[in-house]
């Protein structure tokens, strides 16, 4: 983890704490099953059980036709964005288990309900964070453990915050013309953690501002 990514996570921690809620943050590689094992460990540890879970992790690394694409590049995605998520649920489910059930939601996108050109990785790998979404949700339906996925549209990150040439491209795709931002998107996952989503499991939850619709 580079220095601005560790004071970007501090940063973060000291925003909840400030706003009155609980935060700590623990370094973790989703392509590292060990990492992902000792990391639950330290939340059981600390609080003595894992109730909820969001598996955020993602990459985009390359935009290109299928036949002009990196090998290295497309395995890459592969690994945190579907690996990532398979590994992360795997160690989640098992100590949700033992407290007797949980809620678990995943960060698919747009890309994994509707293709686009020039992204064969990126969609592959969403499409199959959706697959391993809805068969584990069918695996633990009956276990008290829901499992769901958020799809987000084009969305505000800070990563693009100031390309606006990017922003207003990402405007154009959405049917509303305009992107969404990480609150709206925050909105939706606390909403399918929550008991009011208590009869909720294997869907997708899609906040796109209609782009999988258009």
């Amino acid at each position: 983890m580079s220095e601005a990514d560790a004071s970007n996570s501090a940063s973060k921690v000291r925003d909840i704490r400030a706003a009155g809620g609980e935060a700590f943050f623990i370094q973790m590689d989703v392509t590292n099953e060990e990492s992902i094992s000792q990391a639950i460990e330290v939340i059981v540890s600390r609080y003595g059980r894992l109730d909820l879970a969001v598996n955020n992790a993602g990459v985009v690394l390359e935009q290109a036709p299928l036949a002009n694409s990196d090998k290295e590049l497309f395995s890459n995605t592969m690994q945190t964005n579907v690996l990532g998520v398979y590994l992360s649920m795997k160690h989640e489910i098992q100590q949700m288990l033992k407290n007797g059930g949980g809620s678990i939601v995943n960060t698919s996108s747009v890309a994994g309900i509707k293709v686009f050109a020039a992204n064969s990785a990126y969609v592959a790998s969403k499409y199959a964070v959706e697959g391993l979404s809805k068969s584990a949700a069918l695996d633990y339906a009956n276990q008290d453990i829901r499992i769901n996925t958020v799809a987000p549209g084009p969305t505000r990150t800070e990563t693009m915050e100031n390309d606006e040439a990017l922003l207003n491209s990402y405007s154009e795709m959405s049917p509303s013309k305009r992107v969404g931002t990480p609150k709206v998107i925050s909105k939706g996952i606390a909403w399918l953690l929550s008991d009011e989503a208590s009869y909720v499991t294997g869907t997708t939850l899609t906040i796109d501002g209609g782009t999988s619709a258009g």
